[in-house]
């Protein structure tokens, strides 16, 4: 490499970090700054002549800095990343362990299918069926976690949030967090079994690059400003592809929005289901859980316990008190 022996830190970062999942990543952030330069100069209203330094206040305002909620995610996603370790590699593996065990269990049942033809169309096909299929599985387990009272309880981690930074992502309680990663694991690892055994794939290449295609599709999304400030709209492709704003409208605690957009990355599934909602530029709405509730999640160790407690509320021996509404019922709020 030309770069090699007088440029060792360079050489490094060229050989390990723009290479898989290290190349992904620096994809995701660019496109979050090219997310952020769109919104800034075609979206933000103010001076028509805009500036570098216009764009940097624009990107870090003074807001972002003094915020509870945001110190809060800080330390919050330091914790969860050491959780992380216990809970992300067996949920990864059982992906790859399910798929091998459905592809294995077709095989035996109506029998072998290797050595096919492993055409373009082939690898196409699987890539587009998983991209829809996880998609869809996303967008009905947030579905469920929104309806179902025991979900909502650990959801409600995530939405506690009053000002939306990229760190916001990761405000997911462990317990959710490793009850998507596993539930992802059965019904996603399924399906691509089935899938490489129908297609004649190899099922030991398609696992991590079924999960890389959707990232990438997310990405493809701007998908990190989906939790920030930036307002990002794609006006009226929103009834195909879900917007950054789209996504803030969905951590709204304002009356109107509860139950709204909980796509990931199509729009087809709110449109669907009915909580398919547009972006309105010149709407403004607070974030949250709502000042009746923000006080039991404004520290690390209320946003661990506050799930264990709800649950407690709710079918706890004490007379077993009715569970607060889950968003968007006909009594309650998100």
């Amino acid at each position: 490499m030309a770069f090699e022996g007088s440029w060792p830190a360079l050489d490094y970062v060229l050989r390990h970090a723009l290479t898989g999942g290290g190349l992904l990543v620096l994809v995701s952030w660019s496109s979050m700054v090219l997310g952020a330069v769109v919104a800034y100069v075609f979206q933000t209203p103010g001076e028509l002549r805009k500036s570098l330094r216009g764009f940097l206040r624009f990107c870090f305002p003074a807001e972002m800095f003094r915020h509870r909620s945001v110190r809060v995610d800080v330390v919050f996603v330091a914790v969860a990343w050491v959780i992380d370790k216990l809970l992300i590699v067996p949920a990864l593996l059982s992906n790859g362990v399910v798929t091998f065990a459905v592809w294995s269990a077709m095989q035996g049942v109506f029998g072998a299918r290797e050595g096919g033809e492993q055409g373009w169309w082939s690898w196409a096909a699987l890539l587009a069926g998983s991209i829809v299929f996880q998609d869809f599985v996303n967008f009905f387990r947030h579905y469920l976690e929104h309806k179902v009272p025991a979900l909502w309880e650990f959801h409600k981690v995530h939405h506690s949030a009053e000002f939306l930074v990229p760190l916001s992502n990761r405000r997911q309680h462990p317990g959710e967090r490793f009850m998507e990663l596993m539930s992802g694991a059965v019904v996603v690892g399924a399906f691509v079994g089935v899938a490489c055994y129908l297609l004649r794939l190899p099922p030991t290449e398609t696992v991590l690059m079924g999960m890389d295609a959707y990232f990438l599709c997310d990405v493809l999304s701007f998908y990190q400003l989906r939790h920030s400030h930036i307002a990002l709209s794609f006006g009226r492709f929103e009834r195909y592809v879900m917007s950054p704003a789209q996504h803030h409208l969905h951590h709204s605690c304002e009356v109107r929005d509860w139950d709204v957009n909980f796509g990931t990355f199509l729009a087809v599934w709110d449109r669907l289901f009915g909580t398919f909602r547009p972006t309105d530029m010149q709407y403004r709405f607070r974030m949250g859980l709502g000042p009746e509730e923000q006080g039991r999640y404004d520290s690390v160790p209320k946003l661990l316990a506050a799930p264990f407690l709800g649950l407690w509320r709710m079918f706890g021996p004490r007379g077993r008190v009715a569970p607060e509404p889950v968003a968007g019922s006909v009594e309650g709020g998100d």
